[in-house]
């Protein structure tokens, strides 16, 4: 029987006089895909920000593997991986091999078939080359890859498969297939519907300061 690998209870947050979430209740179960949607400005950057400690709730209680996050942030970061902008994750003057050894020195060496995706990802030719002078694609692609290191149990990523082609596209599907297989549960926020169906996965949509749960898929 599948564990719960992530619950909110009562969890509400504000910026100054703007409410965008009020006493959320959410059970995710572990090994689960699940689809953040929602209008711009409706919170979903934030909730996945709360969730990996980047920005705190002001009220109720995040629980990650039976964990209180207030109570155990560092254990909890050990396992919980966050892909929100690439920009800001990695030194954009070193390479990306030199930015890989650094996760590695954070990190064990502990990388779950990194170097079959880093094929698959057509990405070995780059490895040499600064992150800053990277096309967005290999960026988000080199991104994900780095979530393979230590095995998290937890994956949360931010506008999945924005400004990316089509074959980028696919590959980046193929991965997050991947992920879950070995067990990783993945929390996304994507404004793509068909990743949605795609990746079948369970969708929950930000309305009136709560998490909805669909089971089709809403097009507003």
């Amino acid at each position: 029987m599948k564990k719960i690998i992530l619950k909110l209870e009562n969890l509400s947050k504000s910026f100054k006089s703007i409410v965008l979430f009020k006493n959320i209740n959410l059970e995710i179960l572990e090994n689960s895909v699940v689809a953040i949607t929602g209008k711009n400005g409706s919170g979903k950057t934030t909730l996945l920000k709360m969730l990996c400690g980047l920005t705190l709730p002001d009220d109720g209680n995040i629980i990650i593997d039976n964990l209180n996050f207030a109570k155990h942030r560092t254990k909890i970061k050990n396992f919980v991986r966050v892909v929100i902008n690439p920009e800001k994750g990695f030194y954009p003057n070193l390479t990306l091999q030199e930015n890989l050894n650094i996760f590695y020195r954070f990190y064990s060496k502990n990388a779950y078939q990194i170097d079959t995706w880093i094929k698959n990802f057509s990405i070995q030719n780059f490895f040499n080359t600064k992150f800053i002078n990277c096309s967005n694609g290999i960026k988000q692609k080199f991104t994900l890859l780095t979530t393979l290191i230590n095995k998290p149990k937890l994956v949360l990523i931010d506008e999945l498969t924005k400004s990316v082609d089509t074959e980028t596209l696919c590959s980046i599907y193929d991965f997050i297939n991947y992920l879950n297989s070995i067990g990783t549960t993945i929390i996304f926020v994507t404004h793509n519907f068909n990743e949605i169906k795609i990746l079948n996965a369970q969708h929950y949509h930000i309305n009136n300061y709560i998490l909805e749960k669909k089971s089709y898929v809403k097009i507003y």
